[in-house]
């Protein structure tokens, strides 16, 4: 009887699944998108790295290579601390700061594949942006 319930006891232990399961490793990487206009082409990429099971750091920069005489532009945001949903989706409620200005990141990404979808709203004091696009891990 005692052999038997350690038999069950090491059964249930070994069958229980991992309480909290690593979920932000499978956004780790870069991933990039780049727009050709008339007057500029425009490059963005994001950097994503782990936090924790659940949270990973974004860094999106965006360089804008202009036709003309204009000076090229290099943007950078980043977001400390976005939650990974599930196993394919980012939850953005995040702070973010941008040419030391700080604003609110709301929306979605979700990740199929290499390929990133998000919906995004940054909002800085009473300014809002919608962003909707796809960049593509390499």
């Amino acid at each position: 009887m005692k052999r038997y319930a350690l038999f069950l006891l090491f059964a249930i232990v070994s069958c229980k699944k991992e309480a909290n399961p690593d979920l932000a490793n499978g956004f780790v990487g870069n991933y990039y998108f780049k727009e050709k206009t008339p007057l500029s082409v425009i490059e963005t990429i994001w950097k994503i790295s782990r936090i924790d099971n659940n949270h990973v750091k974004i860094a999106i920069e965006e360089n804008t290579d202009y036709a003309d005489t204009t000076p090229d532009e290099q943007e950078v945001m980043t977001m400390n601390n976005v939650f990974v949903e599930f196993q394919n989706a980012l939850i953005f409620n995040s702070e973010y700061e941008l040419n030391g200005n700080k604003g609110l990141l709301t929306g979605t990404a979700l990740l199929l594949g290499d390929t990133l979808s998000y919906d995004i709203i940054a909002t800085e004091k009473d300014v809002s942006l919608a962003i909707s696009k796809v960049v593509v891990r390499r």
